[in-house]
């Protein structure tokens, strides 16, 4: 009579079994937060290039950062708003292969001179890589500062458990509340570090939009008054809330995405 022996695995199999199902699984999961990157990146390249060709040549300031002489950021909207860089920023890679600026989140800046002009509807746009993670409160990206408005892109970190978010204000005060926070849920515009994100904000003077990555995430009505670009420029990086990272591809129109 034969007897059967049941042998099952020895507990070193198993572990061995174990360790490879999840090695396989980490390499599949970034495998697909890669491909995630890829196409959120690829969505908001074709909304910025949407963007670029339909209201190019209504641009009132325009940076790419591949015109860069001494201390001076080449307007390319040939509208003569010149950035003049403060505190020796240094070029890094670009979003697209080009340049981009890189500011270090507390010195440095970029400001451009006040040329006189109105603008009752608007676009203001910017791609962004933050490596630095601010301090509790606000930091500026993009803005443009008057007596009566205060049209303007930034971060903030309300404490140290809120996450970093972006937040738009048209009110002429950055302290309090903020513009968009009156309007849109903050989990909507939740900051990437280290990642490429694009940023829009559109108002034509009874509307305003946000969009990131190239995806409309808030809209409310809201009256906002005319841009007056005299008597102060707009500034990349702002003069007090610094920002850390990355800036590419800065666009001011004076055209409304809707």
């Amino acid at each position: 009579m034969f007897t059967i022996s049941k042998k099952g695995f020895t507990l070193i199999e198993l572990l061995v079994v174990i360790s490879i199902i999840s090695l396989l699984s980490t390499i599949v999961f970034a495998s697909l937060n890669i491909a995630r990157a890829k196409a959120r990146i690829a969505a908001a390249q074709r909304f910025a290039t949407h963007l670029s060709r339909a209201f190019g040549a209504d641009a009132v300031a325009s940076y790419n950062f591949e015109s860069v002489v001494g201390a001076t950021v080449k307007d390319m909207s040939e509208s003569g708003r010149d950035l003049t860089l403060v505190g020796n920023p240094q070029l890094g890679p670009g979003v697209s292969g080009g340049q981009a600026l890189s500011l270090n989140g507390s010195t440095q800046n970029a400001y451009a001179p006040a040329i006189p002009l109105t603008l009752n509807a608007f676009t203001f746009t910017a791609w962004v890589y933050p490596t630095v993670t601010p301090a509790i409160g606000s930091v500026g990206v993009i803005s443009h500062i008057d007596t009566s408005a205060y049209p303007y892109i930034g971060m903030r970190k309300l404490s140290t458990v809120n996450p970093l978010h972006f937040i738009v204000r048209f009110d002429g005060n950055v302290a309090g509340t903020s513009f968009s926070e009156n309007y849109c849920p903050t989990v909507k515009l939740l900051v990437k570090l280290n990642e490429w994100q694009h940023i829009a904000f559109s108002s034509n003077g009874t509307e305003f939009a946000i969009y990131l990555d190239g995806q409309e995430v808030c809209r409310a009505t809201r009256t906002t008054p005319p841009i007056n670009f005299s008597p102060n420029g707009n500034t990349v990086g702002s003069a007090s809330l610094h920002y850390g990272g990355y800036i590419d591809d800065v666009n001011i129109f004076s055209q409304s995405v809707f």
